[in-house]
């Protein structure tokens, strides 16, 4: 991923200032790309529960609040069932290999 957005970021001929502009911005958030990567955790299943909620809420009158209803689901989903599988913290640093 690295080699691709370096390729982006230099080496471009003229005329393409979309794509440069692109490669700009994934130099400047390089450690969050790598970052997703190196976790390799999805929110698929978040998003999924998520949208049967909104489904749910949508078709029953009477929920006022929907807080406590995405509580009482999303609760088995608030710990990690394995150790390794986490989100980053926004303190820690990304280890990048120095790339011209």
């Amino acid at each position: 991923m690295l080699k691709v957005m370096n390729s982006i970021h230099a080496g471009l001929p003229a005329g393409l200032e979309e794509l440069a502009q692109l490669g700009r911005t994934l130099w400047r958030r390089r450690r969050d790309v790598v970052a997703y990567f190196d976790i390799g955790a999805s929110n698929g299943p978040v998003e999924a529960i998520n949208g049967r909620l909104e489904h749910l809420c949508g078709i029953a009158l009477g929920f006022k609040k929907h807080g406590p209803l995405y509580l009482a689901v999303s609760y088995p989903l608030r710990r990690p069932t394995r150790k390794d599988q986490r989100t980053p913290k926004r303190e820690e640093q990304v280890k990048l290999p120095n790339a011209p």
